[in-house]
């Protein structure tokens, strides 16, 4: 049975301290397609986010942020998880399609609310079938993050 997880803060101040969180994240969704919209200033913590996501997972290659390339993929297990940063350029809908609607994937966005730019990557925010998360990561200090998880739909 899923479990939806409930709209939280949580204070990070070390890479352990975001494990827990990573698996809230995946045991609350056990049921695939989800889709884990972040944003965030530069430096806030979304690349570190999503390599402890993917370690967590299982995966035990390296995770870089894909910032000059359009999407990176990681291969956990039976799911794939879609590594996205659009800070640089926006995604064309049919780019994104093929990963959106995959059954075993999780899609994780960096820089998200770029995606209000376009009419139609907007509908994104908006997608039923699926888990849609947004993250909202804040800086408190040097060593101190927040991060705000809020459902979507």
């Amino acid at each position: 049975m899923t479990r939806k997880l409930p709209n939280k803060s949580y204070i990070v101040e070390s890479i352990d301290d975001l494990k827990p969180i990573c698996n809230l994240l995946y045991n609350s969704n056990q049921s695939l397609p989800l889709l884990v919209l972040m944003n965030g200033e530069l430096g806030s913590g979304k690349t570190t986010f999503v390599q402890t996501f993917c370690k967590e997972l299982g995966f035990t290659g390296k995770v870089n942020s894909p910032t000059f390339a359009k999407v990176h993929e990681y291969q956990c297990g039976e799911i794939n998880i879609f590594h996205l940063d659009i800070y640089r350029e926006l995604p064309i809908y049919e780019e994104l399609e093929e990963i959106l609607f995959e059954e075993k994937a999780i899609v994780v966005i960096e820089w998200a609310n770029k995606l209000n730019e376009s009419k139609e990557l907007k509908e994104i925010y908006n997608l039923q079938d699926r888990n849609v998360y947004e993250l909202t990561f804040k800086i408190i200090s040097d060593s101190k993050r927040e991060i705000e998880i809020n459902r979507k739909n």
